[in-house]
């Protein structure tokens, strides 16, 4: 058995978690700001350092990339942004339009590349998981659809957001199975086909 398993585990709910963390924003609620997700991410951030390490000594490529891409990057990456946020607004500063409209299209750039990045995933998922590379691909639509908005290019409504709430679910309940069938030697969660 696989003894990195747990790590893999660990990562995937964290994942998720952090997801969730960002409710308020993935539903485009009136007001809402990145601030909350902040002791989330920071705190999941050892986690992620410790998981991604492991997970690229055991040589599982496929579940360190996508940490490292996933967690690792865009979401400690929306963590600092929200520090910066609240750094800009507790201390009164005026952002021009042009100054937004650059970290839109940096935002967007990042989106669209990791979007790029998780279709990889998605291809290499299947022949290991088709049920996996089916949610990671629900991900990739997501990003798709944040950069897309992040451009000025299209704007979906809460479709990117429900695509991300999709895949945090996915995270938790693989990393649930994944635990068990660590415990058990037993694959107790339909359709993760999970091998030691």
């Amino acid at each position: 058995m696989n003894k990195y398993m747990n790590l893999e585990s660990l990562a995937n709910m964290t994942t998720g978690l952090c997801i969730f963390s960002m409710t308020p924003i993935l539903l485009s609620l009136e007001g809402a700001t990145l601030f909350g997700c902040i002791p989330w991410m920071m705190a999941a951030l050892p986690i992620f350092i410790i998981s991604i390490i492991w997970l690229f000594k055991s040589g599982d490529l496929v579940s360190g990339l996508a940490t490292s891409i996933l967690s690792g990057i865009t979401l400690i990456g929306n963590a600092y942004s929200a520090m910066i946020e609240l750094f800009i607004e507790s201390n009164g500063i005026s952002l021009t339009n042009q100054n937004l409209r650059s970290i839109n299209i940096s935002n967007g750039s990042v989106m669209l590349a990791t979007s790029f990045i998780l279709l990889l995933i998605t291809f290499i998922s299947l022949k290991k998981n088709i049920l996996q590379a089916i949610f990671i691909f629900i991900a990739c639509l997501g990003f798709v659809g944040i950069g897309l908005e992040d451009f000025g290019i299209l704007y979906l409504g809460l479709f990117p957001g429900i695509c991300l709430f999709i895949f945090a679910f996915w995270q938790i309940y693989s990393g649930m199975g994944i635990m068990v069938f660590h415990l058990t030697g037993e694959d107790r969660f339909p359709g993760l086909q999970l091998k030691s």
